[in-house]
């Protein structure tokens, strides 16, 4: 499948890892799809093992020596994919406690408050522990290419920070965050809520009892495409849709060619702007 230890370990390993990072960075949540992503460099950690070259053999045991929180990244594996863990003695036994959440920092200036958003994937283990899963995978990756390096099996590799000490300014998108949601399905939303902890120079869990939350739903935002002509009495005729942000990003994706004009008449047909249409064919 890969033409050496090295590219598998970029392919399947860096790379996804860099997937998840983008995603952790997005401003939407709602679909899981950082959930997803965890999993998956979860997966590829927990099974890198299984991928040495031969001669290069290391256990479960010595790898968890090594790092401690492998068992938590095997559990979350195997409970990802099963369900639920009843063989052995598992920190985390149920996929029911694996979840994405919002996470709401916040800063103050010169102007007051203001938040910060950003998401990341929690499991809360079977002794009530709740563990961000974001540092775990960050030192499992980096334990990994220290023990690879050591034996000389990839080069050197860019090593990402566990957690980033910085002060997020104020922006015009401050305290956003997208939340989508499935139409018809049961919405589920997790936020922690954490403060800038100036002197210490880190965020910390604040408390919010007694404090009121307000959140704004609505819906996507539309936007307008139009086209236009002259008829053969010279006026100018002009047909406006309205369009969500998907159905506008494929518009400017293929360009406006025979099937994205008979796909902008059928809207305009179904928004009323037009009776009927008929799309002929190029000879």
């Amino acid at each position: 499948m890969f033409d050496n230890f090295e590219t598998y370990f970029t392919v399947n390993i860096m790379l996804t890892f860099k997937e998840y990072m983008k995603l952790r960075k997005t401003r939407k949540s709602g679909k899981s799809t950082l959930l997803k992503a965890a999993m998956n460099v979860c997966s590829a950690l927990f099974h890198l093992r299984e991928h040495l070259p031969a001669g290069f053999e290391i256990s479960y045991a010595e790898v968890k020596a090594i790092y401690p929180d492998y068992q938590i990244i095997g559990d979350v594996t195997n409970a990802s994919k099963h369900n639920s863990l009843t063989r052995g003695e598992p920190k985390l036994s149920s996929a029911e406690n694996i979840y994405e959440a919002v996470v709401a920092t916040r800063y103050k200036d010169d102007l007051g408050s203001y938040y910060h958003h950003t998401k990341s994937v929690y499991v809360i283990l079977d002794d009530g522990t709740e563990v961000d899963l974001h540092p775990v995978l960050v030192d499992m990756l980096n334990t990994w290419i220290n023990l690879l390096q050591d034996k000389s099996l990839i080069s050197d590799k860019i090593r990402p920070k566990r957690i980033v000490r910085r002060i997020t300014k104020r922006s015009k998108n401050s305290g956003r965050m997208d939340i989508e949601h499935i139409n018809g399905l049961p919405f589920h939303h997790k936020m922690h809520m954490f403060k800038y902890n100036y002197e210490k120079g880190i965020a910390e869990p604040e408390d919010m009892a007694g404090k009121n939350l307000e959140m704004r739903i609505s819906e996507p935002p539309l936007y307008e495409i139009s086209i236009s002509w002259e008829d053969k009495g010279g006026t100018k005729r002009i047909i406006e849709i309205e369009v969500d942000e998907i159905q506008k990003e494929r518009f400017e994706r293929q360009g406006f060619d025979d099937r994205a004009l008979k796909k902008f008449l059928e809207i305009a047909k179904e928004q009323g702007k037009i009776q009927d249409f008929v799309l002929k064919n190029k000879a």
